[in-house]
């Protein structure tokens, strides 16, 4: 690997295997990656759903909302 010159046989055998493998392990994480990408969209989807119904209950929760009509037209 530090050199310029070619593989001898033995050599090319072995590096040709642990580039086989090299290979496989980079599709195998390639898949997993794009699956837990999946997953993450869908997580932040449904996290963005629940905040803003979440915001829109807090909402109705709110102590302005108890005060009478009357007060609320003198007040603005």
């Amino acid at each position: 690997m530090n050199t310029n010159e070619p593989p001898e046989d033995p050599e090319s055998t072995l590096l040709r295997s642990v580039v086989s493998k090299t290979k496989t392990r980079l599709a195998c994480l390639d898949d997993e990656i794009s699956l837990l990408k999946d997953r993450l969209k869908r997580l932040e989807e449904e996290r963005a759903a629940r905040s803003d119904y979440h915001a829109r209950n807090v909402g109705i929760l709110s102590p302005m909302r108890r005060f009478p009509p009357e007060i609320l037209t003198e007040i603005f």
